[in-house]
Formats: structure tokens, C-alpha cells, sequence
């Protein structure tokens, strides 16, 4: 598995990741900084409501949103468009498992944007510590149990975009790809079901991120059906 690892991390600019990566990190500083200000301002406003969302809730919300998009991007990138454009039949015959080639492809996005919100969080939450002393009105709450919660959601988050892909693999299309991101990215985030939406919670991230398995699963097993017929 290394050395498909090794064969298809050599097909993804990096770089232009990284430089995404940034701009998305800006993205999420100004509204997280801005929004952060504003929304203790306009509860003061609005006197016997008992509503309250700390900044850092707030930022890995947004966080969570970007990325949930852009794994499917990546995924419909590196996979879908390889079946859509059937570039993928000359997998079939090549002499090894076409399900070792696409897992590889899953596994460095799965990683690459792990790692990426990972370091989203912890640089936007060391930025609103920062800001929190020069702006009080930012109501920035951070401990261990938020920590924990926050490493659950985001392995939840991560698995959960396994969803996209089925739906995506199942059309072969890249457009159905995002499109579903999309919209689960809609309905975890939503703020009817609390601040910070249906992912902030631990359980239902789990559960999420049971769901991306078996559609995970589901999806492999849908290849490894076509090779074996194929060959």
C-alpha cells in the first residue's frame, strides 16, 4: 500500500494545497473574528434570549464546512473524474488490484485533510486566544473537554466525506460528487440543531463517521466487483 501511497501523492500539487490551505485560514479568521464580535453584540440586543456560541465553537464550524467540501473536491478530483472520463479502465489492465489504487487515492486525501484541520484549529484557535485579550466582547472558551470533542468530530467529519464519494461513484459523476458534500455539509452545520450544528456533538459524529465507513466499504466493494469481472 506504501508504494501506491508513494506513486499517487506524486500526481497532487502540494503546493497548491498548501497555498489553499492558507487562504482558507484567512477566510475563517476574518468571519470568525468578525462574527465573533458581532454576535455577543447583537444577544445583549435581544434581551431573554439564553443563546450563547463561543468563538471557538464558531471557528471549527467554519473549519469543518470548508473541509467538508473540499474532501469531496479532492475525492472527485483524484477518483470519480477517473471513472467519469473512463481514464479508468486502463487501471483493469494493469496486473493489480484497481481497489489498491483507488484506496490509496482515499487514503491521502483522508489523510491530507485531517491534517489540514488539525492545523486549521490550531491556528485559529491560538489567533482568537490572541484576539480574545484585545477584543473582550469575544466570547472565546476553550478546555480539555472541547479538545476531545473536537478531535471525535473531526475523524467523524473525515470518515463522513466517504458519503459523497458513494453517491459520487454510484452516478460517476464528480458534479453528484460535490453536490452531496454540499448538502450534508448544509445539514451538519445548521444551527437548528444547536450552536455548531449536528457535528459538534460527539455522538453524532461518531455515527456520521460510522455511515462514511460502510459507504466506504460499499464503494470498495463496487470496484473490487468490477475488476473481478473485468479480468
Amino acid at each position: 500500500m506504501k508504494a501506491y501511497v508513494k506513486i499517487e501523492l506524486k500526481k497532487i500539487s502540494l503546493k497548491s494545497q498548501f497555498v489553499g490551505l492558507l487562504i482558507a485560514n484567512i477566510f475563517v479568521m476574518l468571519l470568525s473574528v468578525s462574527l465573533g464580535m458581532l454576535i455577543p453584540m447583537s444577544m445583549e440586543v435581544m434581551e431573554g434570549m439564553n443563546f450563547s456560541i463561543s468563538a471557538a465553537v464558531l471557528v471549527d464550524t467554519l473549519i469543518k464546512a470548508i473541509f467538508i467540501i473540499w474532501e469531496a473536491v479532492l475525492l472527485a478530483m483524484l477518483v470519480v473524474s477517473e471513472f467519469q472520463n473512463n481514464t479508468a479502465l486502463m487501471f483493469y489492465t494493469y496486473p493489480v488490484q484497481v481497489k489498491k489504487i483507488i484506496m490509496a487515492k482515499v487514503v491521502i486525501v483522508l489523510s491530507l485533510i485531517t491534517a489540514f484541520i488539525f492545523i486549521s484549529e490550531l491556528i485559529q484557535n491560538i489567533i482568537l486566544y490572541l484576539v480574545s485579550f484585545i477584543f473582550p466582547s469575544i466570547n472565546y472558551q476553550f478546555d480539555i473537554s472541547l479538545l476531545f470533542t473536537l478531535i471525535i468530530t473531526t475523524v467523524g467529519s473525515v470518515l463522513m466525506g466517504l458519503i459523497p464519494l458513494f453517491f459520487g461513484m454510484l452516478n460517476k459523476s464528480v458534479i453528484a460528487t460535490v453536490t452531496v458534500s454540499i448538502f450534508i455539509m448544509c445539514i451538519v452545520t445548521s444551527s437548528a440543531a444547536g450552536p455548531g450544528g449536528i457535528l459538534s456533538k460527539g455522538t453524532a459524529a461518531i455515527f456520521l463517521g460510522i455511515l462514511g465507513v460502510i459507504a466506504g466499504k460499499a464503494t470498495f466493494a463496487r470496484i473490487e466487483k468490477e475488476d473481478f469481472i473485468s479480468k
